[in-house]
C-alpha cells in the first residue's frame, strides 16, 4: 500500500494487480497546499501496513476507484473528516452517510482539531480555482 496524500492511495489485491483509489465523498489538502502533510500523515498511521477492506462505488475520470475503506469496523473516510483531515466533500458525497459527516466537520471545526487549527482554511476543490 502506498499513500499518496490524506485521501489517495495505491493497493495491490489478492491478485497483485495495483489499484488507484481515491476516498469517496470527502477531499483534502492537495499535495501543496497548507496541512497536506497533516492529512497524509494521519491517513498513513491509520492504515498503512494495517488491514483494511473496501468498497467501491465508482471510478472517478482518471480511472481510479472511487472507495469506502474501513478498518476494524470503522469507516476511514468519516474518521478523516471527524478529526479534522479532511472536509465532506458535498458535491460528490450525495448517499445517506454524507448527512452525518457534514455533522462531523462541523463539530470538527467547532473544536478546532486538525486543518481547522487554522482561522479560515481554504478548501481543496477552491484552492485549485485559484
Amino acid at each position: 500500500m502506498k499513500i499518496i496524500d490524506g485521501d489517495s492511495l495505491i493497493v495491490r489485491d489478492s491478485s497483485g494487480a495495483r489499484i488507484e483509489m481515491r476516498l469517496y465523498g470527502i477531499d483534502s489538502p492537495e499535495w501543496n497546499q497548507k496541512d497536506a502533510f497533516l492529512a497524509k500523515k494521519y491517513l498513513s498511521q491509520s492504515i498503512l501496513r494495517k488491514r483494511v477492506s473496501y468498497t467501491v462505488y465508482d471510478y472517478d475520470r482518471y480511472g481510479r476507484a472511487v472507495v469506502l475503506v474501513k478498518r476494524n469496523g470503522r469507516i476511514i473516510n468519516e474518521v478523516l473528516v471527524q478529526k479534522g483531515y479532511s472536509w465532506f466533500y458535498p458535491r460528490y458525497c450525495r448517499k445517506k452517510i454524507c448527512a452525518s459527516w457534514k455533522k462531523l466537520e462541523k463539530e470538527a471545526r467547532r473544536k478546532r482539531w486538525g486543518l481547522w487549527k487554522e482561522k479560515n482554511p481554504v478548501s481543496p476543490w477552491r484552492w485549485k480555482h485559484k
